[in-house]
């Protein structure tokens, strides 16, 4: 893809963006959702399941998480991948995905068929409280990046750069491209309410380990684990880190401490999350993770 066809995509992303944080949208800067076509197929999942690779090396960690331990909240996830990370990655720990988009049902169940036992899901938006949100999905040509999934219009600016990197990746051959935004209203709960309520197939407690990916939402999301949090003292793996002021809050008054990832273990730190993601644990658990061989020797 040439370097002029993501400039171009590039500006028209940031003249949309503007457009929508001004209320400023005209008709076509969004398209129905009957004319997009989704990043999935359950036709994928199988092979994913089998690759025994990671899409992320901080899913590395979970080597150390063990059936025992309890479950993982894989929280944004999408079509299924991160699940295939933390298997590959070594884990027999449950998982329940909790994943916004209707359209990830059919490769989630399927992730459910194959990895039967040890998997559930929820099709559901997490957030602080029970209510309902407008999702953002930015779509070029028609075609959704679905991962980049935003409920949170004032944090649209960071997704231009994730948006040019995907194009970088996944690119098109087209001469013409056309950058809208899919807008879906969607039911949102809190974590705690979901865990509380919905009748999973595997057992929901306690949380080993939360990730979480939501695009900009992750403190609304973990205000709506305070309890699940303060119970399991699980650790967290949040994209964007503590660099959000609302998530740093969180995890300030919930005594949780960064740390830095070497190979499969971690290091206690501190500061801001340099990398795309964050991964933090709670004192209380420390002790236990050296027992593991999860946290590296100081």
């Amino acid at each position: 893809m040439s370097d002029t066809a993501l400039i171009g995509i590039r500006e028209q992303f940031e003249q949309l963006i503007s457009r929508v944080k001004s209320h400023l949208t005209t008709e076509c800067d969004y398209i129905s959702q009957d004319s997009v076509s989704f990043d999935c197929d359950p036709q994928w999942v199988e092979g994913m399941l089998l690759s025994k690779t990671t899409h992320d090396e901080d899913y590395f960690v979970f080597k150390h998480f063990g059936a025992a331990m309890g479950v993982v909240l894989d929280v944004g996830a999408n079509w299924g991948y991160s699940v295939g990370s933390i298997r590959a990655a070594g884990s027999d720990c449950s998982i329940i995905s909790f994943e916004v988009l209707p359209a990830f049902e059919a490769s989630l169940s399927r992730v459910k068929e194959l990895d039967a036992g040890r998997y559930d899901f929820v099709i559901s938006g997490v957030g602080a409280e029970r209510g309902v949100i407008e999702f953002f999905i930015p779509t070029v040509n028609g075609r959704a990046i679905s991962a980049l999934t935003s409920a949170s219009p004032s944090s649209l600016n960071i997704l231009v750069d994730n948006i040019v990197g995907y194009m970088t990746s996944n690119p098109m051959t087209n001469k013409y491209y056309k950058c809208q935004f899919l807008r879906m209203v969607c039911v949102v709960n809190s974590i705690d309410t979901i865990l509380a309520t919905h009748e999973f197939e595997v057992k929901t407690d306690p949380v080993a380990a939360i990730k979480m990916d939501v695009e900009g939402f992750e403190a609304q999301a973990l205000k709506g684990a305070e309890k699940t949090v303060a119970r399991d003292r699980p650790l967290l793996i949040l994209e964007g880190g503590n660099r959000d002021a609302d998530a740093k809050a969180f995890l300030d008054a919930n005594g949780y401490v960064l740390t830095r990832r070497i190979g499969s273990q971690l290091q206690q730190t501190g500061g801001v999350a340099e990398g795309v993601n964050g991964i933090f644990v709670h004192p209380e658990k420390i002790d236990a993770y050296k027992g593991i061989g999860l946290m590296y020797p100081l």
